[in-house]
């Protein structure tokens, strides 16, 4: 069983996981995406998991469709928005 520190949990997903694409991302920016990656966690099996990962590589390489997919999102006004 691997053990997650409850105060830097991120410092572990960094760990296991490399930092590209979040080196540059602060303790708040870090605390949402993990917020999300959490509720995944908590919603999601594996047939689920496995769409999102090729759902999200696809949005990684096609950058219109993540701007795409972001803006029908805001559009429906169904998603929760995180305050700053």
């Amino acid at each position: 069983m691997v053990k997650i520190s409850k105060k830097e949990p991120y410092k572990w997903l960094l760990k296991n996981f490399g930092i590209g694409g979040v080196e540059n991302y602060n303790t708040k920016q870090m605390d949402r995406v993990l917020a999300g990656i959490y509720v995944l966690l908590e919603e999601c099996d594996s047939k689920e998991l496995s769409f999102l990962s090729k759902m999200f590589y696809q949005l990684s390489e096609k950058p219109f469709l993540k701007e795409k997919l972001f803006q029908e999102m805001q559009a429906s006004g169904n998603f929760i928005v995180f305050k700053e």
